[in-house]
């Protein structure tokens, strides 16, 4: 693709022709120049740990009493709220 208009760039082919050792510049002879930026972005870190509830009186059987900052509640069915804890899978 030329980014010349078609007058310009006849004239620059009569003046080659008449002169075939010349030489053109893009940037001289009226070419439009373009600015381009370019970035790079990246981010690293680390995904939160996954997690899951168990029921207090199942986490109790396993690791004895739970820490009492520790324990939540947690909707399991509509209008049932079991107390538990939320532990960290691995």
């Amino acid at each position: 693709m030329h980014c010349l208009s078609k007058a310009v760039r006849a004239k620059m082919i009569k003046k080659k022709i008449a002169n075939p050792y010349m030489r053109f510049r893009l940037e001289i002879n009226g070419c439009t120049k373009e600015k381009v930026t370019t970035g790079q972005h990246s981010e690293t870190g680390l995904e939160a740990p996954e997690t899951f509830f168990v029921e207090l009186d199942a986490y109790e059987k396993k690791y004895g009493k739970a820490d009492p900052e520790k324990i939540s509640f947690e909707e399991v069915e509509p209008g049932v709220v079991k107390a538990g804890v939320s532990c960290l899978r691995f």
